[in-house]
């Protein structure tokens, strides 16, 4: 994993945020599909999770499906990148981290 150790640290943090938000968009539609109930109770509300902000935005989840799921991992990805660069801004000089 030679290359991933490579990229700067707020591409790691926005590649796993945004490979949460995929991975959780993929797993809540299995499970939408596998339980097939009118109308969804709570079974795949722990799948969801990382979408929960979005659904009181009006404009955002009046987007068809798959383009919800693209500007929603885009948004996390963003979100990671951007929290990391912050964390790593406020760090003091003599932390032990080496990047």
């Amino acid at each position: 994993m030679k290359i991933w150790t490579n990229w700067p640290l707020w591409l790691r943090a926005g590649v796993i945020a945004g490979g949460l938000a995929f991975l959780s968009a993929r797993l809540t539609n299995f499970c939408e599909s596998f339980f097939d109930l009118t109308p969804l109770g709570l079974e795949c509300l722990p799948l969801n999770i990382p979408w929960i902000p979005f659904w009181f935005l009006p404009r955002f989840t009046s987007l068809p499906t798959i383009l919800y799921e693209i500007v929603g991992v885009g948004v996390w990805f963003t979100l990671g990148a951007i929290i990391c660069t912050l964390i790593r801004r406020n760090r003091p000089i003599h932390s032990d981290y080496s990047k």
